[in-house]
């Protein structure tokens, strides 16, 4: 078991089912982050960002297939984004942002890696601003569920 997978099933054992749940917390199975892994490192992009980083399993994934570059990841739970900087302290190929990706600055993204969605379909206020930058960058009106 990784690094990634220990993380996982160590935080799903001390935390609640029901607070991971109301959270939209699900961890990526390992056979799954292979795929998306695999496709995603295929066009060997230098940067790849994890908008949804949890324990880190989908650029774990990454760089076990040799991505060399690096991978930006986003967590906005602080037990999370706490659990993974104490188990990966030397980490130089992951930049782990304790930070809303939605609310993050206009970088451009060469490649990104995102959990799959499950079974939890949900709706988000979008801020003004970040419906405008929407509406500026995909010439349409976004939704919550967008």
């Amino acid at each position: 078991m990784s690094e990634a997978e220990s993380l996982q099933a160590a935080y799903c054992a001390e935390t609640d089912r029901a607070y991971r749940r109301s959270h939209g917390q699900f961890f990526t199975p390992r056979w799954i982050a292979r795929g998306m892994a695999h496709w995603v490192t295929e066009p060997r992009p230098r940067r790849i960002v994890d908008p949804a980083f949890g324990m880190g399993i989908l650029s774990d994934e990454c760089l076990r297939q040799g991505f060399d570059g690096l991978v930006v990841g986003y967590e906005i739970d602080p037990a999370v984004t706490q659990r993974w900087r104490a188990a990966n302290a030397d980490s130089t190929a992951i930049e782990l942002r304790h930070a809303d990706f939605l609310d993050s600055a206009d970088e451009p993204i060469e490649a990104a890696i995102v959990n799959p969605p499950y079974n939890r379909f949900q709706r988000r206020d979008l801020s003004p601003a970040l419906q405008l930058t929407l509406a500026r960058s995909i010439g349409a009106v976004a939704s919550g569920y967008t």
